[in-house]
């Protein structure tokens, strides 16, 4: 299961915060849960309203996790 993304919203003017925006923005990855170590993009899409609308996307970075076994 990809992890839950977090939006955050700069760049408003005169005061105005996300509840400008006509819909809510989601994010979205290609990655599955078995994926070797990789990089894939975050899309954003969403997220509507006349005055503002470039997003800046992010990335999804994977790496193996080192597996350490000690005896008893």
């Amino acid at each position: 299961m990809n992890p839950v993304f977090t939006l955050n919203y700069t760049g408003f003017v005169n005061g105005e915060n996300s509840s400008v925006l006509d819909t809510a923005p989601t994010t979205s990855t290609l990655a599955t849960l078995h994926e070797p170590s990789w990089s894939h993009p975050i899309t954003i899409s969403g997220g509507w309203t006349i005055l503002y609308f470039p997003y800046t996307s992010g990335t999804l970075t994977i790496t193996k996790a080192t597996v350490t076994a000690t005896g008893l």
